[in-house]
């Protein structure tokens, strides 16, 4: 049985393989687009994710810790950029298909700046570190409760299929806005892109909890983060204050199911 919000080895390896051909398709342009019809059909068999980030909450509150197999992890919160929204809709996405100008997230906030924040997993047993979570902070206000986060627009058909999160095939996801992607997805020169994008990313440290804040062009930024533990498939929350009102957006790198 699979468990909930896990993926089979077959499903994954379906997901990833599509998101091979867009990584393709953004940096090197040699394959074609996979179509929404065949997106959906290789995302019919991933089961639903959890209606809610487990541990979201802690993770980001200070000297949090979780007991787990491997004895307690401990939690730090670290701020990694500022996340410019002139439309206020925003793309979360593998960093790489960020060009390719995906489909904003279901929801739209009040354009402007918003501090980005990553939540990392301190492991006892060796000494490493992984991101758990990434946050978009739009209030203040505590989180009450949690929607799940999908593409705008999307069919009923793909809900059903549990089309949520998005696939990452470079081990680092981001947020953008969605006039920001489409503004990279204009670019001539999308290599060019690629390679600042991994300049960027090269020059923060710990290896495996990389970020970088990057300025596309005055007023559009990236904020990227490395996923978890690299590849899968990573879905995002919308988390609301007691009046339903959105004051953040968490990813969550599925690190503790």
């Amino acid at each position: 049985m699979i468990q909930p919000g896990k993926m089979s080895i077959v499903s994954l390896a379906l997901v990833l393989s599509c998101c091979s051909f867009l990584l393709l398709s953004a940096c090197v342009r040699l394959r074609p687009i996979p179509s929404a019809e065949e997106i959906d059909k290789l995302m019919a068999s991933v089961p639903p994710p959890p209606s809610t980030p487990v541990h979201a909450a802690k993770a980001f509150t200070p000297g949090a810790s979780l007991k787990t197999k491997d004895g307690v992890v401990q939690f730090s919160e670290k701020r990694v950029g500022e996340l410019f929204l002139p439309s206020g809709k925003i793309v979360a996405s593998d960093v790489f298909f960020s060009s390719l100008a995906p489909p904003p997230l279901d929801r739209a906030v009040t354009p402007g700046r918003y501090p980005v924040s990553i939540a990392i997993a301190h492991y006892p047993s060796n000494g490493g570190q992984r991101i758990a979570f990434a946050k978009v902070a739009f209030s203040t206000a505590p989180i009450v409760s949690w929607q799940l986060a999908s593409e705008e627009g999307a069919p009923e058909q793909r809900r059903k299929n549990a089309v949520y999160g998005y696939g990452v095939d470079s081990g680092t996801g981001c947020f953008t806005d969605f006039e920001t992607a489409n503004e990279m997805h204009r670019m001539p020169d999308t290599k060019a892109l690629c390679d600042r994008i991994i300049a960027a990313l090269d020059g923060s440290l710990p290896p495996d909890c990389r970020n970088a804040d990057l300025l596309i062009s005055p007023g559009h930024n990236l904020v990227a983060f490395s996923s978890g533990v690299g590849d899968g498939l990573y879905v995002s929350y919308w988390g609301l204050d007691a009046k339903g009102k959105v004051c953040a957006l968490v990813t969550d790198f599925d690190l503790f199911p």
